[in-house]
């Protein structure tokens, strides 16, 4: 890198000199891992549907007994293994599993079983490996350096969600869905090597100069504690026994209603409306590229100037005020261009609002809450109610029309926006 365009970086990002390279590793590493996980998005939902939209309930179940189940193994694996070597080998792990589908794709597309276990697959696999990246980053770089860095890197993040789904989009016809899977893949892979370089970076300019100087009295069994991934079982032990975060769950079970009653009218609709599978897999591309760009957009330039305006109170009650008008709009007029509107926009009051909210409630707990209890409510909490609607959306639907199924959507709807109230006036109290 020349020394003008570092001294760029610098001036553009409130980079010290030594941070420039690390930086862009970290910038790279997001972005190819959120670009290789939107590929793979479209191909999850085409699959959910060539599976049968009325067997989409045991795959959302099987998605909440496969967690049940990695989540222990992998919370005891990760204290076994230093947070720095952990992200290695489980992209290494996921990679193998991956080019596993890809050749079951290869020799045999049209295997529905193989398409169901890719569903539950991905589904899992975007929790720990999302939270996973950050939490390596959260390990590279000190407080301080996080604290000027991490906005500007999770720019990379976006960017990826745009581009992995404009690359499904106009590929899929072409290369077919073990190509796209390949191609995921490889992207992927070629993380281990910026990851390598963050490591070796960590050492000297990062957060592992600062533990090289820790104190004399430190003990070694806490600054290897300081290195592992604490378990989520302890969170949702926390989660039971503090009414506010017992609040949070409550609003992240009522989210789950909202968005899994509206993803069931979307497979239903989108099936009716394609019956192309590289067609589903094209509108799903096309709808994921216009939510991430909407989403950068307004958490660029809006999501901040509401919460300081009106508070995170107005920015938790605004999704689920909008899913009552959408359910209402779909209760009336159930097709399948106002349920494209409704996703879209859901998913971008989701991202670009309720989303930053849900965190910011997270900034008035202690740490071993913020992260213990955040990651049981991202994992049991939310898989465990997206198993339950998809349920009583498939029972409603033998028994009553779908537009019925958006009104008892809208009623949810309601007590959603009632939760967020109150959370967040609790939150405003603390």
């Amino acid at each position: 890198m020349t020394n003008k365009l570092q001294h760029i970086f610098e001036r553009l990002f409130a980079l010290k000199a030594h941070e420039t390279v690390a930086f862009l590793g970290g910038f790279f590493t997001l972005f190819l891992v959120f670009c290789s996980y939107f590929m793979l998005r479209p191909v999850r939902e085409t699959f959910g549907i060539a599976g049968g939209v009325d067997h989409l309930s045991w795959l959302f179940t099987a998605t909440f007994c496969a967690m049940f189940l990695v989540v222990p193994v992998f919370g005891f694996i990760s204290q076994k293994i230093k947070k720095t070597n952990l992200f290695i080998y489980s992209t290494l792990f996921c990679s193998l599993i991956m080019l596993g589908f890809t050749l079951s794709l290869y020799y045999n597309s049209g295997n529905v079983w193989v398409g169901r276990a890719f569903f539950v697959w991905v589904s899992v696999y975007n929790l720990f490996v999302i939270s996973l990246t950050w939490s390596f980053l959260a390990e590279v770089f000190t407080k301080e350096q996080a604290q000027r860095l991490f906005g500007p890197l999770s720019a990379g993040a976006s960017l990826g969600g745009i581009t992995g789904p404009l690359i499904s989009a106009f590929m899929v016809e072409k290369v077919g869905y073990a190509g796209l899977l390949l191609i995921s893949t490889a992207l992927f892979l070629s993380t281990l090597f910026l990851w390598l370089f963050l490591v070796h970076w960590r050492n000297d300019f990062g957060r592992g100069k600062d533990m090289k100087q820790d104190k004399p009295g430190m003990a070694a069994s806490e600054k290897e504690k300081s290195e592992t991934y604490s378990g989520i079982w302890i969170g949702l032990k926390l989660i039971v026994q503090s009414p506010y975060l017992s609040q949070i769950a409550v609003y992240a079970i009522f989210t789950s209603a909202g968005t899994t009653f509206l993803y069931y009218a979307q497979a239903r609709l989108v099936q009716a409306t394609f019956t192309n599978p590289a067609e589903q897999t094209q509108f799903f591309s096309i709808m994921d590229t216009v939510v991430q760009t909407s989403s950068i957009l307004i958490q660029m330039f809006v999501t901040a100037r509401i919460a300081k305006k009106f508070g995170v109170t107005f920015l938790l009650v605004s999704l689920p005020v909008m899913m009552v008008i959408l359910f209402g709009l779909l209760g009336i007029f159930y097709c399948f261009p106002i349920l494209a509107i409704a996703m879209i926009l859901r998913r971008v009051g989701e991202y670009a609002l309720a989303r930053p909210a849900r965190e910011m409630l997270f900034s008035a707990v202690d740490e071993n809450s913020r992260f213990s209890a955040k990651n049981a409510i991202d994992t049991f909490v939310y898989r465990g109610s997206d198993a339950f609607w998809g349920w009583v959306d498939t029972l409603m639907n033998k028994v009553a029309y779908p537009p019925v199924i958006m009104l008892l959507a809208l009623v949810l709807s309601c007590i959603w926006a009632i939760s967020g109230k109150k959370i967040g006036k609790r939150y405003d109290e603390l």
